[in-house]
């Protein structure tokens, strides 16, 4: 891939062009775009036609809607002149893809929404529909500089709807693809990844299953997780198991103070915490405001809760935890729950260290869940099918350890227990073995590393 700038990689290589053809493949995206959006596929649409030149989008005719010139088939006009001037985008950029739709690649990520559109109905009539979507080479021009200078471009297109042969109707929609790169280590979120991260957490939420859960999941929150379910079968036993398990741990024995970090709407500082316990949830600004406006009138116990607005990609985040009164002194629970498998191995690294840092008592504990390594070399048709449907999906697997004895040991923790989630959920397959959630504990040739709060700022500001 060639390099436009420093942030948008959008020149293709033959490679490149080759990929996007066969990403380009009607029959694909129709089958991708029906696992995302189950409201295409229950109209039938397919995707006809997706080239360079334009893309032609089909549904038939339905015993339950035969007007199709009225308001039973508005909607259905609607989504499709969506998605196909979507399809007709992306066809006319080579050096694309679109996260949700195509598998993970070397190519510039993107995300499509629709701003705004308008559907103006020519004439009546009943039969089969047919969208087709056009653009012309100044409109491509223009989106490629857009996207290598901004990241970003803006597209106003007419889509026009046919019956047979016969002009119908004609849409105006109004769509936005803008980069999804993943965020780089010491980079601020931006406004479009910490609205995913709300997805995110709202969809986590939706498949716990529980009633709390469900309530701070809401509607939205059930349906992403439904809609997550159907793409990753596994996924909804995944969860509940590392639930299920980090709960256990918790419940075991009680600590002086938890730290939850990447809080999200995590439901266990309500179940569990008590007046006995300190707990800080550590999550971003916007993060937490979510929270708290999930939790608004909700019944929290006698917790004593300390929210730490910080960002643990940036380098200086335990100031602002010790700031907040985080003691590393104290007997202390880490929880670094659904993280792992997201960060590169230099940063996990680099968090674990700082935890190390911040964890002075030898009784403290460290929760984490992971993935193993193998995990990503296995022959395993259920496997590949699930890391492919993670990474289309937004939340690809990038890091992984067969042995975490050996990297907690390099950074100041020692095993102390380890279990798959095959064994938490007693579920036999593959992808249930190589998760795995491990506790560790204090290394004691470590302990001496941090001995004031000094020591760890110093080292935060490395």
């Amino acid at each position: 891939m060639h390099v436009i700038n420093e942030a948008f990689n959008i020149i293709p290589s033959n490679e490149d062009i080759v990929l996007h053809a066969k990403n380009c493949d009607p029959k694909l995206i129709t089958e991708r775009l029906g696992e995302l959006v189950p409201l295409f596929r229950f109209a039938e649409c397919k995707v006809e036609e997706a080239t360079s030149a334009r893309a032609v989008l089909t549904a038939p005719l339905q015993d339950g809607a035969m007007n199709q010139n009225g308001t039973h088939q508005a909607s259905v006009f609607y989504l499709m002149a969506d998605y196909a001037l979507g399809v007709a985008m992306f066809a006319a950029v080579p050096g694309i893809y679109t996260v949700g739709v195509h598998d993970r690649c070397n190519a510039l990520p993107v995300q499509m929404w629709l701003r705004n559109g308008r559907v103006t109905h020519l004439a009546p009539g009943t039969g089969a529909i047919r969208a087709v979507a056009e653009l012309d080479q100044p409109t491509v021009e223009d989106m490629r500089k857009s996207l290598a200078s901004k990241g970003r471009c803006v597209v106003k297109g007419e889509v026009k709807i046919f019956q047979s042969d016969r002009l119908v109707a004609l849409c105006e929609h109004e769509i936005g693809m803008y980069a999804d790169l993943p965020r780089a280590t010491h980079e601020k979120a931006s406004a479009g990844q910490i609205e995913k991260m709300k997805l995110s957490a709202l969809m986590i939420a939706g498949l716990r299953g529980d009633s709390l859960s469900d309530v701070l999941a809401g509607e939205q929150g059930i349906a992403i997780g439904k809609r997550m379910s159907n793409a990753t079968p596994q996924l909804p036993s995944l969860v509940r198991a590392r639930t299920k398990y980090a709960r256990d741990t918790l419940k075991a024995e009680k600590f002086d103070q938890v730290l939850v970090l990447g809080a999200g709407l995590d439901t266990k500082p309500v179940e569990l915490a008590d007046s006995g316990e300190r707990w800080f949830l550590a999550d971003l600004p916007e993060m937490l405001m979510e929270r708290d406006a999930r939790l608004q009138g909700m019944d929290t116990g006698r917790a004593e809760i300390v929210p730490v607005p910080l960002d643990f990609r940036m380098a200086d985040w335990p100031s602002e935890l010790l700031a907040a009164g985080f003691d590393p002194h104290r007997r202390t629970f880490v929880l670094l729950e659904g993280v792992s498998m997201y960060l590169a191995k230099k940063d996990l690294c680099d968090t674990l260290k700082k935890l190390a840092l911040l964890c002075k008592h030898s009784d403290s504990r460290l929760w984490i869940d992971h993935v193993t390594d193998t995990l990503f070399g296995m022959d395993d048709p259920e496997v590949t099918a699930f890391l492919s449907s993670m990474s289309r999906l937004g939340e690809p697997f990038i890091t992984g350890f067969d042995d975490f004895t050996k990297l907690g040991m390099m950074h100041g923790w020692e095993l102390a227990a380890s279990v798959s989630a095959a064994e938490v959920a007693g579920r036999k397959c593959n992808v249930h073995n190589q998760y795995r959630f491990s506790v560790l504990k204090r290394g004691q040739a470590h302990l001496e590393v941090a001995d004031t709060a000094a020591e760890i700022e110093l080292y935060a500001a490395e």
